[in-house]
């Protein structure tokens, strides 16, 4: 009896074993399921956040998703597109901070979009390449401030398939504005590469473009020497106006373009003939300024000059204020002039004038000072002569 005790002791321990044993087999695939089920959610999340917003957006697309301050920004498709490498779409920026353009479809920068990142790449290096052509070529020094009419330092970024042109007057902050929305756009977008060109291929473009540098810098020279003779044409023609007609106003003109726009060395076998013709110009218009000065100072002596006879006369109703030398014409009698004060009259002139021969006869009065409100009086016969000064 006690053997079949043990065996049945021994059997419901072995059982209890076999239950904690099941149990805990249980236990370990429900923590592997929810083991994996976690790490399946963590690997689409992170594909799902890996996944790219967009697809293939054009230069019209970027555009339209990027965030840059409202109400300064505007776009127009373009017509236009890069001549190194033709199959590029682009759009053309507008934005109020930065003045019209009155040459170019757009005033703030561009976008392109190109069918692969070797192209854009190239592209920026033809920009950069230009850029170093530009100022190797045309220096501050040899043109002054007509190198900003040949060419700026626009602000050029690249970002996969795109290239993000901003025009130099762009402050730092104003160019990070749109350099950040730009690349937050491009950076979600998943572009595909098409139509990869081949080394030959990559060469030969490269050959073009630094075939059509040498050409933009023929061009810019050609337009350059045409802007020059533009400015020598009109510095010219405004001092041959000012000399012609004493114009100080085409004079001065000349001198503001001389100024603004000839300081580099490429006007320097021009400038000592100019500042020699406008110094020449200045002296006439001086000598013509003194001459029509005289002229006038004669005709308002003439104008002012006037003999009076008996009577009383009030300035300027009857004769014009200003200087005189006064002096008889005729007769013998009194010659009053009076000013009126605010409390009483002063006596300027109170002579007893004439032609006569007798020594209390005065026969002239210079340095007289006629004033508005002024009053003579003549009496006695007597006429005066006031000749003007």
């Amino acid at each position: 009896m006690e053997e079949v005790k043990e065996v049945e002791k021994n059997e419901k321990v072995e059982k209890a074993k076999n239950e904690v044993r099941k149990s805990k087999k249980m236990r370990n695939i429900i923590i592997a399921i929810v083991c994996v089920i976690v790490v399946l959610v963590i690997v689409v999340s992170i594909v799902a956040s890996n996944k790219s917003k967009y697809t293939d957006l054009d230069a019209e697309g970027i555009i339209k998703e990027m965030q840059v301050p409202e109400g300064y920004m505007g776009y127009q498709v373009s017509t236009l597109v890069s001549t190194i490498i033709p199959n590029t779409s682009r759009i053309d920026i507008q934005d109020s901070r930065i003045a019209e353009e009155k040459d170019n479809q757009f005033n703030a920068g561009m976008i392109l979009v190109f069918d692969n990142e070797s192209e854009a790449q190239l592209y920026k290096d033809y920009l950069d390449n230009l850029q170093t052509a530009y100022s190797k070529n045309f220096t501050e020094e040899q043109y002054g401030a007509l190198i900003s009419l040949i060419y700026s330092n626009d602000y050029s970024i690249i970002n996969k398939n795109s290239v993000l042109i901003l025009n130099s007057e762009f402050s730092e902050a104003q160019v990070k504005e749109y350099e950040d929305s730009f690349n937050t756009i491009v950076n979600e977008c998943n572009y595909e590469q098409k139509n990869q060109l081949s080394s030959s291929d990559m060469d030969d473009l490269t050959q073009k473009s630094n075939t059509n540098i040498d050409g933009e810098i023929d061009t810019m020279n050609q337009r350059v020497a045409a802007y020059i003779k533009s400015v020598s044409d009109s510095i010219d023609s405004s001092i041959s106006t000012a000399k012609k007609n004493f114009s100080t106003e085409d004079l001065a003109e000349a001198q503001d373009s001389i100024d603004t726009f000839c300081v580099g060395t490429i006007f320097n076998d021009k400038l000592d003939s100019w500042q020699s013709q406008i110094t020449e110009v200045k002296g006439l218009i001086a000598k013509k300024q003194a001459d029509d000065a005289a002229k006038a100072k004669q005709a308002d002596i003439k104008a002012r000059t006037k003999t009076l006879g008996t009577g009383t006369y009030t300035v300027p109703k009857d004769i014009q204020p200003g200087d005189y030398d006064c002096s008889a014409v005729s007769g013998n009698g009194n010659f009053v002039v009076t000013s009126s004060g605010t409390y009483y009259d002063t006596l300027k002139v109170n002579e007893v004038f004439g032609v006569s021969s007798l020594s209390f006869y005065t026969k002239k009065f210079n340095n007289l000072t006629l004033e508005n409100g002024d009053q003579v009086k003549i009496s006695g016969g007597l006429s005066v002569k006031f000749q003007a000064k």
